[in-house]
């Protein structure tokens, strides 16, 4: 299982060997860090949180839990998508390797992606990255 710096990394190879400009924003600004990269193409910029899985080692055994995602962070990120107008990704390292968890928030409708229509917002995703 790759670290989380490896499958931030990771995600950035993939959006820029699908043409996207990316640029590594994990620099606190005003009080506090508002997203890990922006992916820019055809005009288009796309704000992007990722975490990874982080590793607990207990005794002589290992174990890989998600990383935070705290209550502030995402009010802020949020906040931001919505007076910017623009939606953001979230996508998070799976247990399962090779797999992410794509999770997108609608700055309009001010909510993110359900377990309902998160089919749907996959092939988005991947129409998104393949565009």
């Amino acid at each position: 299982m790759m670290s989380e710096q490896a499958f931030e990394y990771r995600l950035q190879k993939i959006l820029e060997s699908n043409g996207y400009l990316v640029f590594n924003v994990r620099m606190p600004m005003f009080g506090g860090q508002h997203f890990d990269v922006v992916a820019l193409k055809n005009g288009r910029a796309f704000p992007i949180e990722i975490k990874g899985l982080r590793t607990v080692k207990r005794g002589n055994k290992t174990y890989k839990y998600p990383a935070r995602y705290p209550d502030e962070q995402r009010e802020k990120q949020m906040k931001l998508a919505e007076s910017c107008g623009t939606d953001f990704f979230l996508i998070q390292q799976s247990k399962e390797r090779g797999k992410m968890i794509v999770v997108g928030y609608d700055a309009k409708s001010k909510r993110f992606t359900s377990n309902r229509n998160i089919s749907a917002f996959k092939e988005e995703f991947k129409e998104w990255i393949e565009e």
